[in-house]
């Protein structure tokens, strides 16, 4: 009876343990991410220009919209603060077995069609909300 316990026991620990240890992304598949993930954070910071630039007239104090410098404050607290320093090694960890199961498993079969949808998404995203 307890044999069958052990054996059970020794059979989960084995495979909690192969899954702890995933597949690691290439390097080419890393950089693509990386390139893919600055030219994103580019469109945001350009859509924010542009709307920080439609919104700041609205936004500064003066005698007609005084209700508004709140707001105001709160963006520049936002702006000061930065978030999530202490988590980075975990979320490079989560990123990394991200992209390696990616790799490993799905990127054979779909690799293909998620790359031709990305490269549609980006030249409509050129468009609308260009990195530069």
């Amino acid at each position: 009876m307890y044999a069958k316990y052990a054996l059970a026991l020794l059979l989960a620990l084995q495979v909690s343990m192969c899954l702890c240890d995933g597949p690691t992304p290439s390097a080419e598949l890393v950089q693509k991410y990386n390139d893919m993930k600055s030219v994103f954070y580019k469109r945001l910071l350009t859509a924010h220009g542009k709307m920080i630039e439609i919104l700041t007239p609205d936004l500064l104090p003066s005698p007609e919209n005084d209700g508004l410098k709140f707001v105001a404050e709160g963006i520049e607290k936002l702006k000061n603060k930065t978030i999530g320093a202490e988590a980075q090694p975990l979320v490079d960890r989560a990123r990394a077995g991200a992209l390696g199961a990616y790799e490993y498993y799905l990127r054979p079969q779909i690799g293909v069609y998620l790359n031709d949808a990305i490269d549609t998404i980006k030249a409509y995203l050129d468009i609308v909300l260009p990195a530069e």
